[in-house]
């Protein structure tokens, strides 16, 4: 009979990955905020696009708080973050749809 890993291994792999996004979003913002730095243009124009970013942002910044320090169950954690990934994506989507290209010029749909 097959098992899959054991919860504590998905929790400890769960904790990294919150860390690892956080990390890789924050590195992107920031790195985007030296770009607008360095080719003198505002750092916030508005689009959508930006709102979206900084809310996921937040929003893992919120999951690796509550994860980190307020030491909530894995399971109310885990769907919490389904939760929050299921509105980021659904939302880029969902902007996409309507709004098509963003100020930047760059478009999914």
């Amino acid at each position: 009979m097959l098992s899959g890993p054991s919860l504590k291994t998905l929790d400890s792999m769960s904790a990294f990955f919150v860390r690892a996004g956080f990390f890789g979003m924050s590195l992107s913002v920031v790195s985007g905020a030296m770009w607008c730095f360095l080719k003198a243009r505002p750092f916030f124009s508005g689009d959508i696009y930006e709102w979206i970013a900084i809310l996921s942002w937040g929003l893992l910044g919120l999951i690796m708080y509550c994860r980190l320090q307020k030491e909530y169950s894995a399971k109310k954690i885990s769907v919490f973050t389904l939760y929050v990934t299921g509105l980021s994506f659904s939302s880029l989507m969902l902007v996409a749809l309507i709004f098509g290209n963003s100020a930047h010029g760059i478009s999914i749909s």
